[in-house]
């Protein structure tokens, strides 16, 4: 449900725009540009953060799993959740640019949603609750686990006790940004 949610333009102002717009794939679901474009064309305030890390630093990121000295969502840090971050670019004038009733609506109108509303909660009522946390749930699953940087750590058990370990498969410039 979530993934769907993710990847619809139908929950955008104009239809031209999902999440996935801003917060691509391939690209650690984060932007190579450096402001974001929205509905309308319109530029974001900043470059869409990439989503990636939630999962592989997920002992960090998010008040609802860690507390207060979580790290938040957003550039400025104003989202404690992944749900409260999905409701701030859905509803956010320059990204998507919806009232959550109008979210709400779009997903009641697409019957594609039941069976999955019904899978994930058990009927399809749907509401913004539902809608953000299916979305937060997809992106708290994210993870990258075979990267170049995932097949070089697992071959130094103590990577992540010594961080000044050199990659043997990387190149010089990839191990001075390690």
């Amino acid at each position: 449900l979530g993934r769907v949610l993710f990847y619809d333009k139908k929950l955008s102002k104009d239809g031209t725009i999902a999440c996935a717009s801003c917060h691509h794939q391939e690209l650690g679901f984060g932007d190579n540009v450096a402001l974001s474009k929205g509905v309308y064309d319109r530029s974001t305030d900043r470059n869409s953060i990439a989503l990636s890390s939630v999962s592989n630093f997920s002992a960090y990121y998010g008040t609802d799993l860690n507390g207060s000295q979580a790290i938040r969502f957003f550039w400025d840090n104003r989202a404690e959740t992944a749900a409260e971050q999905s409701r701030g670019s859905l509803t956010n004038t320059k990204e998507m640019d919806m009232h959550m009733s109008e979210v709400v609506a779009a997903v009641q109108s697409h019957a594609y949603y039941e069976p999955l509303f019904k899978k994930a909660y058990g009927d399809f009522s749907v509401s913004e609750d539902r809608v953000t946390d299916a979305i937060a749930n997809f992106v708290n699953a994210m993870g990258s686990y075979q990267s170049k940087f995932d097949q070089e750590a697992a071959k130094l058990a103590s990577y992540y006790s010594n961080n000044y370990n050199n990659f043997a498969g990387y190149t010089a410039q990839e191990n001075r940004g390690l």
